[in-house]
């Protein structure tokens, strides 16, 4: 009985496969030719029958259909799953892996199956007998236990076409011709081919002989085969191109194409690291993008699933729910994304103010865009609720520790929960991407029933995602376009000599060395048992062979492409190239000079001429970017007023006309980042939240009674305003920012103890008419005393709180006089105002009273201010009716607005042009100045 039917799965009769069309083919076989080779038929003909380019998984796939053998296929997600469902089985906690499993069961399962893996492709079959005790013995008990069903992988195939081919009696194809040496095949492969041989097919192996016959190239080729080393001369046969970075090194190579496209048809390319940016550059050159789009699991469509998963851990990261919502195809639409997404902007957490808005003013948007398409006013109210409940499935589900992990259950749910959302978008023109999402939830949700884990924590469900996504797809609409040139993703995939080869790319592109996990008494054991593992040092040596092979099957030339950067870190040189390099190098000093580029020489045009090929250009006109400007001229039409004044607005106003125009009259904006508040912006949003909430419940309060509720609303606002704080390393600051305002709310409540007030209104709106339109602005605390007069308290969390006090000192507290005008009709008196730091406590008031004396801060009065603040803002209107508007962080060249200015100097505020916090710096080229 043969393994395959031990397995249950016997073999079906395979004389139907030997007619005699199906006896006439010929393979030609290489490690690296799966899924691209050059030549792309064995005798570079356009179309050639009955034979077939393959690499072991071709070739496999092949075989068995000629033979009748074959498995359907299993992810190797879902059999590191099954694998670890058979080692949880047979665990006592003793095994030579029980350690690990208990650290990291899923690594540990994916570990152990590639070895066993291994072990069947060698040919081994599990005998607890013949290693009794030891870890073999182990291995054979964990595959013959009963802990489940393991499913078949690409190892047992080539372990059941092994076994096969040594019972087979006759031929079952003519040839095969091997563009891998058989030496350096893994052994498996080397007795697969034995067998054939045996059976009387033809098995020759492709010599690799230098191609080139004339020039640098066949002096090179030669010297790599030992011969003799000759003098370059540099008649650009063989050629390096060297650039900074893979983009330098794509606008070289595009041009050096470009110059010469009627010589790109018998030319091969090699696309090596960083060529995606190399398709751009050809794009722009109106080439066809050679297809450097490499594999990738981060493609936006592919995230909705680990994101999914982040939203169900305790506590939830608002920058995964941010990356969540912004994903160009989210479960949430965009239109009602958008309001969640400003609410985290603005307080990054679940359940706080923000995020109640955000539900209401979403729910009103999708009530009106279904009214706009024609919902009736019956199933209005149904479709709303069910389109309600879904987002806050998506928003709000039950949240996990991610160390004690979900339920399993949970997880599979998930899983076809993305699954059924992404199939319902697989139609025609949607993207391929939603059927790989499709497969991968599909996957994963088999693998975490196959695994028997009760619960799924949050490393082992990432662990499970590295399994399932791999390397990921490529970018559907971004490969390669019809073009003359072949391009291939791997030397070894050139299997026969081709005219012209490029190389982009040449730099290390370093894999991971395969370690031997037996000791050398398993080795010995398994070679008696006629298995023989493969030495890594074989592995080595035969990507080193393909690496040769490409460069000696260059028949006219040979171009490297070598950038020193890619991704913006230092690339490794290629392993192949230190040989090149002493090649070179016994040539003489001369050889690189003659044979070797700069990539910004070609672009710079200091040398026209490289690699057999006149490069093209146009010479550009050098132009000086815009000087800064100061004085900007609009015409003779008045700039558009915003419907209404704020603090914000005219504060701009003064600091710098040409800002606020841009911002607040023709309401210019700039690109918006999704990132969220910093730590700093965090904590003074929460201490604002804190001490709203506090003298929002009662307007009098003794200290110790209001830092002990300060400390609960604190507790009970971060997972809503500020849950960043909450995720892990944050500790600290979480800490700081919980003393610091607890000790502010005991010094709030102290001071206003003191002055004998009482809290009458927090976060309070007031308005009042300001040059014909409204002014309005938010109050933090308004305050009243005994006798009825107002006070207006601004709470600030900064770091300086120096800088506030010299504003008053200098007689420039804008805000503070804006707020005190807006309440001075309801105050039975002057009202005052002043403003409260909350990092240390400090109060810095603009009148001696009814606080104590060291809060006062000398300066100008509010009303004086307020006069000015009037004067500054008419001043500066009149400039603008007059068609001026001025950049204040622009130096002054001619000094007309300085006599102006002196004219009204008693009435004119004089504020420091706010140019490290505007955003539009750069149209006044302000940075030129600072520069």
């Amino acid at each position: 009985m043969s393994y395959c039917e031990s397995q249950g799965t016997p073999i079906r009769d395979t004389d139907l496969y030997h007619d005699e069309h199906f006896m006439h083919c010929r393979l030609i076989f290489g490690w690296h030719l799966d899924g691209g080779a050059f030549p792309e038929t064995a005798d570079c003909s356009v179309f050639s029958a009955g034979t077939q380019i393959c690499g072991p998984s071709g070739f496999a796939e092949f075989m068995e259909t000629r033979v009748g053998l074959g498995y359907p296929h299993v992810s190797q997600a879902v059999r590191t799953a099954q694998y670890l469902a058979k080692l949880r089985a047979l665990d006592n906690g003793q095994l030579f892996f029980s350690r690990s499993l208990k650290t990291d069961a899923w690594s540990t399962a994916l570990y152990l199956l590639r070895k066993r893996d291994e072990l069947i492709a060698a040919g081994w079959r599990p005998d607890t007998r013949t290693h009794e005790g030891g870890r073999l013995g182990i291995m054979s008990a964990v595959e013959l236990s009963t802990g489940g069903a393991l499913s078949p992988g690409f190892a047992d195939r080539v372990a059941e076409l092994s076994s096969y081919l040594a019972r087979a009696s006759s031929p079952v194809l003519d040839s095969v011709r091997l563009a891998t040496p058989l030496q350096l095949l893994p052994p498996a492969w080397v007795k697969i081919f034995t067998l054939l041989a045996k059976q009387g097919v033809a098995v020759e192996e492709t010599p690799s002989v230098p191609a080139a016959t004339a020039g640098d190239l066949a002096r090179v080729q030669r010297a790599l085969a030992g011969h003799t080393i000759e003098p370059l001369e540099g008649d650009g046969s063989f050629a390096v191109i060297e650039s900074d970075d893979e983009l330098q090194a794509g606008s070289a190579v595009a041009a050096w194409l470009a110059a010469a496209t009627d010589c790109n048809s018998d030319l091969v390319i090699i696309r090596g690291p960083g060529t995606s940016l190399l398709d751009e550059c050809c794009h722009s050159l109106g080439l066809p993008r050679p297809g450097g789009g490499m594999p990738s699991r981060w493609r936006a469509t592919l995230q909705v699933l680990p994101l999914a998963f982040e939203l169900l851990w305790s506590p939830v990261d608002p920058s995964r729910l941010l990356e969540f919502l912004s994903l160009p195809q989210s479960p949430i639409p965009r239109s009602v994304a958008y309001f969640f997404k400003e609410a985290l902007r603005e307080h990054p957490g679940i359940g706080g103010p923000a995020w109640q808005a955000a539900w209401e003013r979403s729910l009103q948007k999708w009530r009106e865009r279904l009214t706009s398409d024609g919902c009736a006013v019956g199933d209005l109210e149904k479709q709303l609720a069910r389109d309600t409940k879904d987002w806050r499935d998506w928003l709000e589900p039950q949240r996990f520790d991610p160390t004690e992990g979900m339920p399993a259950r949970v997880a599979e749910q998930l899983c076809r929960k993305v699954q059924q959302w992404a199939g319902a978008r697989m139609a025609p023109g949607a993207g391929a991407l939603f059927g790989d999402l499709v497969e991968h939830c599909s996957a994963l949700a088999q693998a975490i029933s196959e695994s028997g884990l009760p619960k799924i924590s949050r490393v082992q469900i990432q662990r499970m995602f590295d399994a399932v996504f791999d390397f990921g797809p490529r970018l559907p609409g971004g490969g390669a376009e019809a073009a003359d040139w072949t391009p291939v993703d791997h030397p070894g995939q050139i299997w026969a000599p081709a005219q012209k080869i490029l190389w982009f790319g040449f730099v290390s592109n370093a894999q991971s060395v395969p370690i031997i996990l037996w000791t050398k008494k398993e080795l010995e054991h398994l070679r008696q048992q006629g298995v023989e593992i493969e030495h890594p040092h074989r592995s080595l040596l035969r990507e080193a062979s393909s690496w040769r092979t490409a460069v000696n099957n260059a028949i006219q030339q040979l171009v490297l492409v070598r950038p020193r950067t890619l991704n913006g870190e230092v690339a490794a040189s290629h392993p192949f190239w230190h040989e090149l390099q002493a090649v070179l190098t016994a040539t003489g000093h001369t050889a690189g000079q003659l044979t070797s580029c700069q990539a910004h020489d070609l672009l710079c045009l200091s040398r026209r001429q490289f690699a057999a090929r006149k490069l093209k250009a146009l010479t550009l006109q050098e132009h000086s970017p815009p000087a800064g400007r100061r004085y900007w001229h609009l015409g003779t039409s008045r700039p558009p007023l915003p419907e209404k004044e704020s603090y914000t607005s005219i504060g701009r106003l003064l600091a710098c006309p040409l800002s606020w125009l841009l911002g607040q009259s023709i309401k210019l904006k700039t690109g918006v980042l999704l990132d969220l508040p910093d730590q700093e912006r965090l904590a003074g949003n929460l201490a604002h939240l804190v001490i709203a909430t506090l003298f929002s419940e009662r307007d009098h309060w003794e200290e110790s009674a209001a830092a002990a509720r300060a400390l609960a609303i604190f507790d009970q606002a971060v997972p809503a305003v500020a849950a960043p704080l909450l995720l892990p390393g944050r500790n600290l600051e979480l800490a700081r920012y919980r003393t610091a305002i607890e000790r502010a709310a005991r010094a709030l409540t102290r001071y206003l103890n003191m002055a004998g007030l009482i809290v009458t209104a927090c976060e309070t709106t007031k308005s009042m008419g300001f040059q014909d339109r409204t002014l309005e602005s938010t109050l933090d605390l308004l305050c009243e005393d005994s006798r009825g007069r107002l006070v207006v308290i601004d709470l600030k969390w900064t770091r300086s709180t120096e800088y506030r006090r010299k504003e008053i000192q200098e007689g420039r507290p804008v805000q503070l006089a804006i707020y005190s005008s807006l309440v001075r009709p309801e105050s039975k008196g002057e009202p005052q105002a002043g403003y409260f730091m909350l990092t240390d406590g400090r109060l810095f008031f603009t009148a001696p009273e009814p606080f104590p004396p060291y809060t006062h801060v000398e300066g100008t009065a509010l009303p004086e201010v307020w006069r000015k603040v009037v004067s500054s803002y008419e001043f500066h209107m009149e400039q603008l009716d007059a068609g001026i508007a001025i950049a204040t962080g622009v130096s002054d060249p001619e000094g007309w607005e300085t006599e102006l200015k002196q004219r009204h100097h008693e009435s004119l505020l004089d504020l420091q042009p706010p140019c490290h916090l505007c955003e539009f710096r750069r149209i006044c080229a302000v940075e030129d100045k600072e520069s």
